[in-house]
């Protein structure tokens, strides 16, 4: 009896090997794209809630100075 050996081509095993590193990188890439837009949404809409709640706690700040007898 003969053993069959089976051998991939190096060629087959360079494009397989590449192409799985391509998805991986682009996947990385997707995901830090995705990260990055998700953290400039999150500290606009941050600076934008505080553009909307700052006067109205520096309106009511003599009043809850009164509330809680800060000097």
């Amino acid at each position: 009896m003969s053993k069959r050996v089976h051998r991939f081509p190096l060629f087959s095993i360079t494009v397989s090997f590449h192409l799985k590193s391509t998805s991986g990188l682009m996947i990385w890439r997707g995901f830090t794209q995705v990260t990055h837009i998700k953290l400039s949404l999150f500290s606009r809409q941050q600076r934008h809630a505080c553009q909307l709640w700052a006067p109205t706690l520096l309106s009511l700040s003599p009043f809850l100075r009164y509330l809680l007898w800060l000097p």
